[in-house]
């Protein structure tokens, strides 16, 4: 792990972020000076199992989705009718 202190004039941030691809941490306390933790070693890698689980995560959000809008969809179609309805009597 290695920490060093780094200013520049364009951070105009405060806060945390994690650079997961370089596995760099930024913490910028005060805009325009960050400190910045290098973490050593490889990326973690993505084996078989943890795509699976996201892909089953996924899938699932995406029906879930699906699901919700035919809802709505139908809803709005049962007011639009009953509107419609209204305006006929």
């Amino acid at each position: 792990m290695k920490i060093s202190i780094r200013f520049a004039w364009y951070d105009l941030w405060i806060g945390a972020y994690w650079d997961r691809a370089a596995r760099v941490l930024y913490v910028c306390l005060l805009p325009t000076i960050a400190i910045v933790v290098l973490f050593r070693g490889s990326p973690p890698k993505l084996d078989a199992a943890w795509l699976e689980v996201a892909a089953r995560r996924l899938e699932a959000e995406l029906r879930e989705q699906t699901r919700q809008t035919a809802f709505w969809k139908d809803l709005c179609e049962k007011e639009r009718e009953a509107r419609a309805k209204e305006v006929q009597s």
